[in-house]
């Protein structure tokens, strides 16, 4: 349909002439109809809520509003932060990371008490975010040369460093192999010859993982199959 708006769409006859065109407007009263519904379910849902949970108040994340009513982290003005660094401006608290990290662990730990967190470069390749997290203990995740080479940079030990992803390059498994990282995940037979040569070059032994294809759909893609 060729239309900028409501009214050049209405007033264009081949619009009228078209049956799928009352088709779609009978699905958009449908899902108006339909959001009304939802937005109205949700109301009623927070309705039964704590006060607290009312709007999502700062608490929620160690935040304040400050008597200019700004928002404001750690005795930080967030609003002054702004306007000197500008935006958009992404703050993490480190105490508030820390918390978080001891309490995701924690709960992993009631049940399984041997249990070893990695943490995603990809998700947040943050240096300064990726060394406090380590200083916590987490071992580092990569899926990449550059990620293998940033986790080294921290000053993360091989035997902390986890190798994932189908997009390693040779280089990037030889330098793996060379610092004797913790596990690499493979992804293809290709993967297995390239490992098996570098680690015999060495005289030594590299620890694998197999990544197995046990789904369809976009996952389908990584793995053996």
């Amino acid at each position: 349909y060729g239309a900028h708006d409501l009214n050049s769409f209405f007033a264009q006859r081949r619009n009228l002439l078209d049956l799928s065109f009352y088709g779609m407007i009978r699905d958009i009263f449908r899902f108006r109809k339909e959001f009304q519904r939802l937005l109205a379910e949700e109301r009623r849902k927070r309705a039964g809520l704590p006060a607290e949970y009312d709007g999502l108040p700062p608490t929620l994340w160690g935040c304040e509003v400050t008597p200019e009513g700004h928002l404001s982290a750690q005795g930080q003005d967030l609003v002054a932060l702004a306007r000197t660094y500008g935006t958009p401006l992404h703050v993490v608290v480190r105490q508030r990371l820390e918390e978080t990290y001891r309490a995701f662990l924690s709960a992993f730990q009631q049940h399984y008490p041997r249990v070893s967190l990695g943490t995603s470069y990809k998700t947040n390749p943050l240096p300064a975010v990726l060394r406090v997290l380590h200083e916590q203990g987490s071992c580092a995740e990569v899926i990449s040369h550059f990620e293998l080479w940033l986790a080294l940079r921290l000053g993360v030990p091989g035997d902390r460093i986890i190798f994932n992803g189908p997009g390693k390059g040779v280089e990037a498994l030889r330098e793996a192999v060379a610092r004797k990282v913790r596990l690499i995940n493979i992804d293809s037979p290709h993967e297995v010859d390239v490992i098996a040569a570098a680690a015999a070059a060495r005289g030594g032994i590299q620890d694998v993982g197999i990544r197995v294809v046990t789904s369809v759909g976009w996952s389908g893609q990584f793995g053996f199959s």
